[in-house]
């Protein structure tokens, strides 16, 4: 995996990569705006709102399920979807690695739709 893509899945999972919530934490007294998802424009920007909770990102998620057959109860957190272990597509080492891929692949490209939309 490209190390930039392993740089955002590691830092979604552990809440590091910098969105609207965790730049207003570091600096209080700086003001963002817009502080919303550039995505929906509903929801305040979080890590798990960009990645799960998000309609754009909740779509892929859907898609990616529909195409495996499985019914999917979007999780909490980012960090409790990797702890998920999915066993629709087996149980070998090869369908975790899929499935790692996967997961990777949905959160880079929703990171890199929102950047595009923000710059």
């Amino acid at each position: 995996m490209h190390k930039r893509k392993r740089k955002i899945t590691g830092g979604f999972s552990n809440g590091n990569l910098n969105t609207c919530d965790r730049i207003q934490r570091r600096n209080p007294l700086m003001c963002l705006s817009p502080h919303w998802c550039s995505l929906c424009k509903a929801k305040e920007e979080s890590v798990n709102h960009i990645f799960l909770h998000c309609s754009y990102s909740i779509q892929l998620w859907w898609k990616l399920f529909q195409e495996v057959k499985v019914s999917w109860v979007i999780p909490k957190g980012c960090f409790e979807l990797l702890g998920t272990n999915f066993k629709a597509l087996g149980k070998r080492k090869k369908s975790k690695a899929l499935w790692g891929c996967l997961v990777s692949a949905i959160f880079w490209n929703t990171w890199l739709e929102c950047n595009k939309r923000i710059f």
